[in-house]
């Protein structure tokens, strides 16, 4: 998340932001009220900025385990607050992650390793307990280093501070020595809370043992304001005298937290509803000992899958290193910025709410990334404010417009079983009519993350099975509705078929049970995408070709969905409902014209041109009411045929299909629109390709004299839509010029245009 606030005009943002109703800005009007709202004097203390000289931003940490999504959460709300807080005053403002690093190791984790060499010392400050991973000096400092490095991989502006430094340092002394003078007011704040036998030796105060290292629970039995000591007896029964400064004691924790609050005047922390009484009782205690308790935030807890609370003892519920990697951390630098938006947005939103906090949260959470993202870049000011993405990024969103949703990405990649960016790619690039093989970054971003996701969490849970009678008749009836639809239709075209057959065969009230049915069907899962934004991006012809497979009893369960196979079945399946209707025989024309593209990028260049032959003949007998149109198409099938002849090596089947397509284009032609233009320079470069493919150098000259011609008509508004064109024929050209005749084909003029 960015530290630094986007530049925006002050007080317009000041106002907007002081009218804002997001949550954060209502924490940070909240501590507005508590300094006062008036702007520091060239950095020097008074009204609006505490005699510090900054407000402080507090979030704690408990080291005893790993760090946990849960602490993650802390620092990024308080983070989201401080961001509020700047837009609307100019008091300087820090963020201080406090490590409680000084308290006794209780239990041993569930998940950590060498489990017997913490066991030997429990009790120890967790500063003083080897490290069971080996690599640094105590376990303390191993778990505040994992601490730091995922809020570092996160761009946080925070100081860290180690409660066992600030103890032994001496920041905290005074502090301590305060506790020790009101230590029966402390006492009379937390003894109505505990039980008859605890009240007799409750102390606020646990020396830290001299001879073992251990915090020890044992009665205090004296405390000695002058000397700034307390007596205890020790396990062995002696009398012992330690002071409370320095690090020879620590406090309990209600007591600790108080005093931490007043030694450091923190104006902001917010904490879990599991600690809303300890809030209470620590306000009270920082009241005693003459402080002022912060403002707070309480939030809901994060549940596990089964719906209990996360813990990083016990290491149920997700880690952020789950949520970011997915299990493949080698390959997190691919992903962008995709999981850390995702996360910090989870965060955000309803955090007053139980959250189940669980691997299938993670889709959702990058699609409403997405859409809050789109509709940012729409909004005015005052609606940005309000909008999540404004206070996952800082107001700093640069537009980066993804047209497919995660959710949809992750149903291809389990139907297809892909582990290759390029595979879902191609699905990809084909929904979105995308002329280049290699993803543009944004998207590539997402795909890896997709695979890590498919990989690392949902390939080993997919759950598969056969349908029943009544599910097979609508699968039937889907297929038929599909096969007379054109595979350009739009994805909501797609789905009102599925809704016809859903509402064909189950009650309203049941229609869910349909959709239910298609997900464990199709993906081995009962929830998913839409199905008609699923087969739209799968294609239409290659989606009819799985549910062939379904229907034929087949077990799709390993079987990679989308694959020229499954287009192919789809195909045959079309022309099995052909009838007399044009518009049935239309749509299987088109088919046919996508196929033999798709399929002329396997090789398959001989039945891509059976397949694109096809084509033209029912496009030649089925003419459309337009002539244009009519004409225009065949123009454009004809030089596609052109290409897939010279690609497969009978350039004189090219050279008589290029000269119809050229024909075509030349009789339709209207100077004055440019696609006209451009279709005739296309046809024109594609012959003079295949002339030089075939040694007929003069003719090829001819071509591309003409295509120069033609893309010279263009007006200066279009001129640069022609710049492939030219930078083609230039290259032609200096092929030609330097005595390259024939030979190896040229990369096809239909591949890059």
């Amino acid at each position: 998340m960015p530290a630094e606030p986007a530049a925006r005009p002050a007080d317009d943002l000041r106002d907007l932001a002081m009218a804002a109703k997001a949550w954060p800005f209502d924490e940070a009007r909240k501590l507005l009220a508590r300094i006062g709202r008036g702007a520091p004097d060239k950095g020097a203390p008074g009204k609006g900025l505490p005699d510090k000289g900054y407000v402080l931003f507090e979030t704690g940490y408990g080291p005893s385990g790993l760090p946990h999504i849960g602490t993650f959460a802390e620092v990024v709300r308080t983070t989201m607050v401080r961001q509020a807080f700047q837009r609307i005053s100019d008091a300087p403002t820090k963020l201080f992650a406090f490590s409680d690093d000084m308290d006794g190791l209780r239990k041993v984790p569930d998940n950590v390793p060498n489990q017997a060499l913490l066991a030997e010392h429990l009790g120890k400050p967790l500063t003083a307990v080897p490290d069971p991973f080996e690599t640094h000096e105590s376990f303390g400092a191993h778990n505040n280093d994992r601490l730091k490095g995922f809020l570092d991989s996160f761009g946080f502006d925070y100081e860290f501070l180690s409660s066992t430094e600030c103890y032994k340092a001496g920041r905290f002394d005074d502090a301590l020595l305060k506790v020790l003078e009101v230590y029966e007011k402390v006492r009379n704040v937390i003894l109505p809370t505990l039980g008859p036998d605890r009240r007799k030796t409750y102390s606020p105060f646990l020396p830290v043992c001299p001879k073992t290292g251990r915090v020890l629970q044992v009665p205090v039995t004296g405390h000695n304001l002058d000397k700034g000591t307390i007596t205890y007896d020790d396990e062995d029964g002696a009398t012992v005298e330690v002071p409370v400064t320095g690090g020879h004691c620590k406090l309990q924790w209600k007591a600790d937290w108080a005093m931490r609050w007043a030694a450091l005047d923190v104006d902001y922390e917010m904490s879990g509803k599991d600690l809303i009484d300890s809030v209470r009782l620590s306000g009270q205690i920082t009241k005693v000992l003459g402080g002022r308790p912060p403002e707070g935030f309480t939030y809901e807890l994060f549940l596990d899958e089964n719906g209990e609370k996360i813990s990083k003892s016990r290491g149920n519920g997700l880690t952020v290193e789950e949520w970011l990697y997915c299990g493949a951390a080698e390959y997190q630098p691919l992903f962008g910025d995709v999981p850390q938006s995702s996360l910090a947005l989870f965060m955000y939103q309803n955090p007053r709410r139980a959250k189940r906090l669980y691997f299938d949260v993670i889709p959702k959470a990058i699609d409403d990334n997405d859409r809050f993202s789109e509709s940012y870049q729409k909004q005015k000011l005052a609606e940005q404010l309000e909008n999540p993405v404004w206070h996952v990024h800082n107001g700093s969103l640069h537009e980066t417009k993804v047209n497919i949703r995660f959710s949809e990405l992750l149903s291809i990649t389990a139907a297809s079983h892909a582990h290759d960016e390029k595979i879902l790619w191609g699905f990809v690039r084909r929904k979105l009519h995308h002329s280049s093989k290699t993803p543009p970054p944004h998207y590539a971003e997402r795909l890896r993350y997709a695979i890590a996701y498919y990989e690392g969490f949902l390939s080993g849970t997919l759950k598969y099975r056969d349908p029943t009678q009544h599910e097979l008749a609508g699968i039937r009836d889907l297929i038929s509705e599909l096969t007379a639809l054109s595979p350009g239709c739009r994805e909501n075209t797609i789905q009102n078929k599925v809704y016809k057959i859903g509402n064909r065969y189950y009650a309203k009230d049941r229609l869910r049970d349909w959709f239910r049915a298609i997900y464990e069907i199709l993906l081995g899962q009962n929830s998913g995408p839409k199905p008609g934004s699923f087969f739209k991006l799968l294609g239409v012809d290659e989606a009819i070709g799985l549910l062939v497979r379904v229907v034929s009893g087949q077990n799709i369960a390993n079987h990679r969905a989308g694959t020229t196979d499954d287009l192919k079945l789809g195909i045959i399946e079309r022309r099995k409902h052909v009838n007399e209707r044009k518009h049935r025989r239309k749509t299987l024309g088109y088919s046919l014209s996508r196929a033999a593209f798709r399929i002329s990028e396997d090789g398959e260049f001989s039945l891509a041109i059976e397949l694109l032959q096809e084509s033209i003949e029912i496009e030649e007998k089925n003419p459309i009411s337009i002539q244009y149109d009519h004409n225009a198409r065949l123009a454009v099938l004809r030089r596609q045929l052109a290409d897939y002849h010279c690609r497969d090596g009978n350039l004189q089947c090219a050279i008589d299909e290029i000269s119809k397509s050229i024909f075509l284009c030349r009789n339709i032609i209207r100077l004055k629109k440019s696609k006209d233009q451009f279709r005739l320079s296309l046809s024109l470069l594609t012959a003079a390709n295949i002339h030089h493919q075939s040694g007929e150098i003069n003719e090829a000259l001819l071509m591309l004299d003409e295509a120069d011609a033609v893309l010279s008509m263009l007006g200066r508004q279009n001129y640069n839509r022609g710049a492939h064109q030219r930078t083609f024929a230039a290259s032609l050209r200096r092929r030609i010029n330097a005595g390259n005749y024939g030979g190896k084909s040229q990369p096809p003029i239909v591949k890059h245009l």
